[in-house]
């Protein structure tokens, strides 16, 4: 039996990752990561979503961030 994922991180918060990253935290606990505060308190007030900023484009941040999560999605 397959385990559902519990905690997912979607990494890019546009128009595109934050939508995704809303229609998720419908089943799952999620954290939107972006470098752009605009970014971020733009899905935080819209969606109240968990956000986290952080430069993405560091592969060493990136493997950091993942450590700890079910599922990951790339909407940079």
């Amino acid at each position: 039996m397959v385990e559902t994922p519990k905690k997912v991180m979607v990494l890019g918060g546009g128009m595109v990752g934050r939508v995704m990253a809303a229609d998720l935290t419908q089943d799952f606990d999620v954290t939107l990561v972006d470098l752009r505060q605009a970014n971020l308190e733009a899905a935080k007030d819209k969606f109240g979503l968990s956000t986290l900023k952080a430069d993405l484009s560091n592969p060493a941040t990136v493997k950091e961030l993942i450590a700890d999560q079910d599922l990951v999605c790339g909407a940079l």
